[in-house]
């Protein structure tokens, strides 16, 4: 995800293709999802859930496994800048990797973005944005 708008339930924009599953990524590499956008209110009290997911499909509909996901957030937590996932991946990764985020709650935000990439460490980015 690089500044995607995230106003309902959706999967990020694109997803890495890590060419092998298990650990091909980087040894220590990290997913980073954050706010990039602060969200905004449109109604009730909607939640924003981050989970890292990965598929031995491209269309992540063969063997989906949701790896981690961050606690629910409110409207006043995703102010810009805020960390939703900051983990080392996890072993066992299968082959295409993305983000999912779910609007849960009650209403629904009309703006907010996130960012979501994989780095080697805080600062240095693999150039893998999803």
């Amino acid at each position: 995800s690089d500044a995607q708008a995230v106003t309902v339930t959706a999967a990020s924009t694109d997803y890495i293709d890590s060419k092998a599953a298990g650990d091909s990524v980087s040894p220590g590499a990290r997913i980073a999802v954050s706010v990039q956008t602060a969200f905004a209110l449109a109604s009730g009290a909607p939640t924003l859930v981050a989970a890292l997911q990965s598929d031995t499909d491209s269309g992540f509909a063969t063997d989906l496994v949701t790896h981690v996901s961050s606690s629910a957030k409110l409207t006043a937590a995703l102010t810009a800048g805020t960390n939703l996932l900051d983990i080392q991946l996890p072993s066992g990764m299968q082959r295409y990797i993305r983000v999912y985020y779910t609007v849960g709650g009650t209403g629904s935000f009309n703006a907010g973005k996130v960012d979501a990439s994989i780095v080697l460490d805080r600062g240095k980015d693999l150039d893998n944005t999803f």
